[in-house]
């Protein structure tokens, strides 16, 4: 456990603040029933190609926010399809729509976020991904109340876990990497990623099957509100 003393604490936003279990398939059925009804698309086939685009975004763009980027691998569905690509911007706000829909916040997540503000620690957010995207999440969340600050891989021009974008986390906390706990539901990208950092890496254990003695070499938390016990001391169910 880290000498340091906290003087920010960061939570990575997709799986960590929120449930996102039912989100991407959900938001997939309503992209493909655009793409089926309005351009006959079928529904498996848009499916498939969705896949292929996102193979070659991930390719193109390695190491940016680009690679999440839906309008982007939707546009290119369509121009294969021979269809207007600017279709692709009502099938990609169907898309996120039900995506954001379906969210669920943790239950914990609101409690935590202020009882943590008001211990008088910085409170922000770390996550892949555009930042519209991700302004829009914590929105119909109901989060942004609790945020000093947001750090998206867009802003910051780089992925989790390059260290570039904890430099930006630590720029925007006002501390330095060792007074800053990173937290997140992504062993590799959250908590191993911030603890190769400088910081205080923790890992949120929520996939089934697994468990914080998966990871010895972090701290691992059960639920949101145990980051107020850590930071006590106390226990970390």
């Amino acid at each position: 456990m880290s000498a340091n003393v906290i003087k920010s604490v960061v939570f990575d936003l997709d799986g960590t603040l929120y449930d996102e279990g039912g989100c991407y398939s959900a938001a997939m059925a309503a992209a493909a029933a655009v793409a089926a009804e309005r351009y006959g698309i079928a529904a498996d086939e848009f499916r498939s190609e969705a896949k292929v685009q996102f193979a070659w975004q991930e390719e193109r763009f390695p190491d940016q926010a680009a690679l999440h980027d839906r309008h982007m691998r939707f546009q290119r569905i369509l121009e294969a399809h021979g269809k207007p690509p600017s279709g692709a911007w009502q099938i990609a706000q169907s898309y996120w729509e039900a995506y954001l829909e379906a969210m669920r916040v943790r239950p914990d997540a609101a409690d935590t976020l202020a009882s943590l503000r008001a211990r008088g620690l910085r409170v922000g957010v770390g996550t892949n991904m555009t930042c519209a995207m991700q302004l829009s999440k914590i929105e119909r969340l109901g989060l942004g109340r609790f945020l000093d600050f947001i750090v998206s891989s867009e802003e910051a021009g780089c992925e989790k876990p390059n260290p570039r974008f904890f430099s930006l986390v630590c720029e925007k906390a006002r501390c330095a990497a060792g007074e800053v706990l990173f937290c997140g539901d992504n062993l590799a990208l959250d908590a191993r990623g911030a603890k190769a950092a400088g910081m205080r890496g923790v890992w949120l254990v929520t996939a089934s099957g697994q468990s914080p003695a998966d990871a010895p070499d972090v701290e691992s938390v059960l639920s949101l509100s145990a980051i107020v016990a850590l930071l006590s001391g106390g226990s970390q169910q």
